[in-house]
């Protein structure tokens, strides 16, 4: 049974993990191909754009890290993003906990301050995509454990309706948010309620875990009210 929930769980990371990827990472756009010509390709050059890290942890693990050079700066409102519906008793490292629920339950989220003001749209710097594997070296018995997407620095504001969040939130007057699993409204006890996580040079990470299924982490820096 576990297996078939894992299955059905990695079905749908395919298109959350690219959806996010979009909205954290790289602002979309849309533009035509053109051809070069042989001057402007011979004044065309790349340097940094990607690094590839394999790091070898000590629980057994090893971490395979692709960083890329990228900034983005976006402005996008979202109806409703939904990830992670499962019996967390199936899946969860916490046996205690039952619920069939999303683990990311957001609505009429606004990423960005204004639709007018460029200056406070959300800002990434240094997005990256971390893969976790037990027994790497051997094919046979190779584990993917989790994906991280993320960015080593985020700024600016992301408001919704939290009806579910699971992750971490670093600081804040309200108090740090560390390992949370399926919290509503943020822990502020007023459901329905419109909140708003500022991220200030803050870590900024998604993981999908075959453990502890999806969280939203938000590094130093960051606050919520």
């Amino acid at each position: 049974m576990k297996g078939q929930i894992a299955n059905r769980f990695f079905h749908l990371t395919f298109m959350s993990i690219t959806v996010l990827s979009a909205l954290f990472l790289v602002e979309p756009c849309w533009a035509q191909m053109k051809a070069l010509n042989d001057a402007q390709l011979s004044d065309t050059y790349a340097l940094g754009f990607s690094d590839f890290t394999i790091i070898t942890l000590g629980n057994g693990t090893t971490d395979t890290n692709a960083l890329f050079n990228i900034n983005s700066s976006s402005y996008i409102t979202i109806d409703s993003l939904k990830l992670g519906y499962y019996n967390d008793n199936q899946l969860n490292s916490q046996p205690t906990i039952t619920s069939t629920a999303w683990d990311e339950d957001w609505t009429n989220i606004q990423i960005g301050g204004s639709l007018t003001d460029p200056t406070k749209d959300f800002t990434t710097q240094g997005a990256y995509l971390q893969a976790n594997f037990s027994n790497i070296d051997d094919p046979t018995i190779r584990t993917l454990n989790s994906i991280t997407i993320g960015a080593t620095s985020a700024t600016g504001d992301i408001s919704a309706v939290f009806d579910s969040f699971s992750g971490s939130i670093a600081d804040g007057t309200n108090g740090p948010i560390t390992d949370a699993h399926r919290l509503e409204d943020l822990g502020l006890g007023a459901p329905g309620t419109m909140r708003t996580i500022t991220a200030a040079d803050s870590p900024l990470s998604i993981l999908l875990s075959l453990t502890n299924g999806y969280q939203v982490n938000f590094g130093a820096g960051s606050t919520y009210q």
